[in-house]
């Protein structure tokens, strides 16, 4: 079984979300747009079909079934070496894991003063470097999730239970922006969307057409297993 990557956007809170269980959906921009709301059919057969500005099935990240692996920041034994130079004549510096040692979240107070010891990167030094999650190996990874349902709709069709599946909540970035507001989950998931999207073309406002994700977590599969 291939395991795929999934990393999101709302960094660890979102970890901690999927951990508890308050997060078993997500969704993601469809690119390119439609031009207009006839744009995506779903067909008898189940595939998702676009009809402008392309023609053809829509391509999604994920489908029913797949395990993915969750991307996280994390802190793996290893060291620095010289990896070859850049343009200027520079050394350029690689990460090596030494083993397959990771730990995730806050490290052991063993851990931090290595970390504080070795804050700058110093080649050939092992320690236990900080690594975002974009760089993390998958032997690495510690949450698994089968994906259960996919879903393509206008972003604004996201129902109050569907925001709160989200993980989302009256967080504290929201009452501190209008005080005094009460805010549900689609009003709460509506404003992080846009913190996030809108700078990129895709705010709230224009109603983008998305693919939504339902997920369970799953132990590691066996094949993965140590």
């Amino acid at each position: 079984m291939v395991t795929k990557p999934i990393q999101f956007n709302h960094g660890p809170d979102t970890v901690l979300a999927i951990l508890a269980g308050n997060k078993s959906q997500a969704r993601w921009v469809i690119r390119p747009q439609p031009e207009n709301e006839y744009g995506i059919q779903r067909l008898d057969s189940g595939i998702f079909w676009q009809t402008s500005p392309k023609y053809g099935p829509v391509k999604l990240r994920y489908q029913v079934g797949d395990i993915l692996y969750v991307k996280e920041t994390c802190y793996i034994w290893g060291r620095w070496l010289v990896g070859g130079t850049t343009k200027t004549g520079k050394s350029k510096m690689r990460f090596h894991p030494v083993g397959e040692y990771a730990t995730h979240g806050t490290p052991p107070d063993k851990i931090i003063s290595a970390a504080k010891c070795y804050s700058k990167i110093t080649p050939g030094v092992c320690a236990m470097w900080k690594r975002p999650s974009i760089f993390m190996p998958r032997w690495a990874a510690r949450i698994f999730l089968e994906v259960t349902d996919v879903r393509v709709q206008r972003i604004q069709d996201i129902s109050e239970g569907d925001a709160k599946a989200e993980g989302f909540f009256s967080s504290k970035h929201i009452l501190e922006a209008r005080p005094g507001h009460s805010f549900g989950f689609r009003d709460s998931f509506a404003f992080g969307w846009d913190r996030i999207n809108a700078k990129r073309g895709y705010p709230w406002a224009n109603n983008p057409w998305v693919a939504a994700y339902t997920f369970k977590q799953v132990d590691k599969p066996k094949e993965e297993k140590a």
